[in-house]
């Protein structure tokens, strides 16, 4: 398992999005950051895309898109942005 930690920027861009959206994105947001993060603490390397490192990586799932970088010595994910489209 690998911990996921979401960088202040990331948070704030999911926080601005859950506010703009009505009730039902609400629970899709909600939903897909949910599966996210599971993904993510469970094999972040299997997740996405590789950018330009091997460790960069960028994900789309349903409306959910999320920069995150992997350190695979740590154990840790590191989410840097986050959207909603």
């Amino acid at each position: 398992m690998f911990t996921v930690i979401w960088s202040g920027g990331a948070l704030d861009e999911l926080a601005d999005a859950f506010v703009q959206a009505d009730l039902p994105a609400r629970q899709s947001i909600e939903s897909q950051v949910t599966q996210l993060n599971a993904d993510l603490a469970d094999e972040p390397m299997g997740v996405g895309e590789s950018r330009a490192r091997d460790t960069d990586r960028i994900v789309f799932a349903g409306r959910v898109s999320a920069t995150y970088r992997v350190e695979p010595a740590n154990r840790v994910v590191r989410v840097g942005h986050f959207r909603w489209s």
